[in-house]
């Protein structure tokens, strides 16, 4: 039995009783200086991280949400706050990724003081002070996108379902997101959604015939076009929008340009006045065969002549019609006869340009009003001093130069500042017999 005692007394490894608390209290003490160490170390990061931000800090002077909207002061700092903590996070991964110290100590201390978790929830934390700013959404959400879309989708569904309800830039954002990454279905949603929520928006109609049309849903994006054409004829503006819109559709993806032309037609027929229609219906004549269709710009040209325009929309459009005549004319005939309409219209528009200048004298009130001047007593005025007679300029001989100025002026043509229609047809003057 006592050999046995002895055995265990003497296997390797054993200490001595008498040493075991003398050791353990060494142990012990080393134990923690390590620890404070290890915890200095971390009180020295955070001190120096701290010390860094400590500028941006005291600039954001409300930390919390108000319906009062923030100066621009505040909105700048939090903007100039988040720049540099992205920065922050951005020159950490590139060490980390450059050392090549994954799974070490120092990468875990790194990325917990400036990574990617705290921009997350810096941004959390502007988003609540700034929660109805469509821009700092934006910026999250950009920053977020390589990263995570699920945390991405978050963002767009949170700003958008919550904040923003009715910010349609935003929620054309969210839906071009979804588009871009391949979710179709769920782009229509947000913008079935929105229109619902903002009804009679013609930006979102449009974004949503651009959806259908880039997922190759021609049938269903000339189906919304049609409908908002229809929807909108007692509102004489959107229905012209729409009807160009449609027009523009037919002529240049269904390659149709008749079913263009009745769409334009119909609208000019509701809106006599709107000029965009004539020009459109214009640029649709000239894009076609004009051996075939040469009649159709003249015929548009009159057409706008004969609407309720204004006298220099007149005289544009009377322009492209000589011009159209000058290029493709097939008589030279036809080519004077336009030209004729084209000066008969600059002398009218011109003489009721000066009549307008000069006063109507026509003009019912402005004929009482001098009625009423002339129905009354002048009050008695002062007689105004003697004046020395002044001997008058010598008739020969004298300086005559400042008169010969007034020589270019009855010299220009009346009309020249109409697109320079005037001298180039000097070269006709031998179609015409001479007087």
């Amino acid at each position: 039995m006592l050999q046995l005692v002895r055995k265990r007394r003497d296997r390797p490894g054993r200490t001595d009783p008498a040493n075991d608390g003398k050791d353990s209290e060494e142990a012990v003490q080393k134990m923690q200086e390590l620890i404070l160490a290890r915890r200095e170390e971390m009180y020295q990061q955070n001190e120096a991280e701290v010390r860094k931000r400590w500028n941006y800090e005291d600039a954001i002077k409300r930390p919390y949400f108000h319906v009062k909207p923030l100066d621009r002061t505040q909105l700048k700092a939090w903007h100039t706050y988040l720049d540099w903590e992205m920065a922050e996070a951005e020159a950490a991964n590139a060490v980390t990724e450059g050392t090549g110290v994954e799974g070490q100590e120092g990468s875990e201390v790194r990325e917990g003081i400036a990574g990617h978790r705290r921009v997350q929830i810096l941004f959390e934390r502007c988003l609540i002070a700034c929660a109805l700013y469509e821009e700092f959404w934006d910026k999250y959400a950009h920053y977020l996108e390589p990263r995570s879309l699920e945390e991405t989708r978050s963002v767009y569904r949170r700003a958008c379902e919550i904040h923003l309800p009715y910010k349609h830039s935003f929620h054309f954002q969210w839906a071009m997101f979804e588009e871009r990454h391949g979710n179709t279905s769920e782009a229509q949603r947000i913008l079935e959604a929105l229109e619902k929520a903002m009804p009679g928006l013609a930006m979102v109609r449009l974004q949503r015939v651009g959806l259908e049309r880039r997922a190759g849903h021609l049938e269903k994006a000339e189906s919304l076009l049609k409908e908002a054409v229809e929807e909108n004829k007692d509102k004489p503006h959107l229905h012209a929008f729409y009807s160009i819109k449609l027009a523009r559709f037919f002529h240049k993806l269904g390659k149709n340009p008749s079913r263009a032309r009745a769409v334009l037609q119909e609208a000019i027929e509701i809106s006599p006045d709107n000029s965009k229609l004539y020009l459109n219906l214009l640029d649709l004549e000239l894009s076609g065969d004009l051996r075939l269709n040469g009649g159709g710009v003249q015929q548009c040209v009159s057409k706008a002549l004969a609407a309720p325009l204004s006298s220099d929309l007149k005289i544009l459009f009377s322009q492209r019609g000589l011009q159209f005549a000058e290029d493709f004319g097939t008589t030279v005939q036809s080519v004077l006869s336009i030209y004729e309409e084209h000066q008969k219209l600059l002398n009218d528009l011109g003489a009721k340009k000066r009549g307008a200048e000069n006063g109507d004298s026509d003009d019912p009130e402005k004929m009482s009003k001098m009625d009423d001047d002339s129905g009354t007593v002048a009050p008695a005025q002062a007689v105004p001093p003697t004046i020395p007679p002044v001997p008058p300029p010598p008739v020969m001989g004298g300086d005559m130069s400042g008169y010969g100025n007034y020589g270019n002026w009855y010299q220009q043509q009346q009309y020249g500042g109409y697109g320079g229609y005037s001298n180039p047809w000097s070269q006709y003057n031998q179609y015409y017999p001479p007087s």
